[in-house]
């Protein structure tokens, strides 16, 4: 399933501030290139992928 996370950095830290699987919500909300795509099985996945990555856990999350 592809999940759009959007990321911002805040305080210097890498944060995931949203997460869906719509990419539209993504491009409406967030504005076009303002968010990436991640392939996961499921948003506990998205999470373990994003600490992988370097990110912290997700600040809200809309899926």
């Amino acid at each position: 399933m592809k999940f759009f996370i959007k990321i911002e950095l805040i305080n210097g830290l890498r944060l995931i501030t949203g997460c869906t699987t719509s990419r539209e919500y993504a491009a409406t909300h967030w504005g076009l290139g303002a968010y990436s795509a991640i392939y996961a099985t499921n948003a506990h996945e998205v999470k373990a992928e994003s600490i992988r990555a370097g990110l912290t856990d997700a600040m809200e999350a809309r899926i």
